[in-house]
């Protein structure tokens, strides 16, 4: 029984270490300018990190060409899948305040009642865009994702109050919590050799 809490104790501290470090190096980092919010680093999007940025003007602006095949997500699966990460990483109640709560601290809104923020993922009709959406509105706890929303390819949003485009490109942040993790296990296996075992305990004790 002795030698199973012994080496129950060795586990917990480790184990209970990951958990709060895997927790710290999925959490995306919220980039702000003049107390706006202007995007955040380190979204995880079905399994792959990207750095966004909010972009007040064009598609054009964002993409060079804004056709199809530049967008960082194709059709409509995909937007869903970057709208819910924007969601879920940025506008939560405990990551986002007081963003998720106050849409014009989003940089491109000056609404107060929502913040748009369209992910464009396809074109059709040859000039028509269609974009995810991320819904921030006024309150707390409120923010969703709609269906899509159409508007034409050239259309500059710096122009409307409620809407910002997102440019997702591929994290090349250093993921510094999981090194520190393996440094941390490392001092612990040093610290954990250096103890006595068990059986050294009941010897000296003998």
């Amino acid at each position: 029984m002795k030698i199973l809490k012994v080496f129950t104790s060795h586990l917990i501290l480790p184990f209970a270490l990951l958990i709060a470090l895997s927790s710290v190096a999925n959490a995306a980092l919220l980039i702000t300018d003049n107390n706006q919010l202007i995007g955040a680093d380190g979204i995880e999007v079905d399994g792959n990190f990207f750095d966004v940025r909010f972009i007040d003007s064009t598609c054009a602006d964002i993409f060079g060409v804004c056709s199809s095949a530049n967008f960082t997500f194709q059709g409509q699966a995909e937007g869903f899948l970057a709208a819910a990460a924007l969601r879920d990483q940025i506008f939560s109640t405990v990551i986002g305040a007081p963003y998720d709560i106050d849409p014009e601290l989003i940089f491109g809104c000056t609404s107060t009642i929502t913040c748009q923020i369209l992910i464009p993922v396809s074109i059709f009709a040859g000039s028509l865009l269609t974009s995810a959406i991320v819904n921030n509105s006024d309150g707390v706890g409120i923010t969703g994702i709609g269906s899509t929303r159409t508007g034409s390819t050239g259309e500059n949003l710096a122009n409307s109050a409620s809407l910002v485009y997102a440019s997702f490109t591929p994290s090349t942040a250093v993921n510094v919590p999981s090194s520190i993790g393996l440094l941390v296990i490392a001092c612990l296996g040093v610290l954990t050799r250096r103890r006595p075992t068990f059986s050294q305990q009941r010897k000296t004790r003998s």
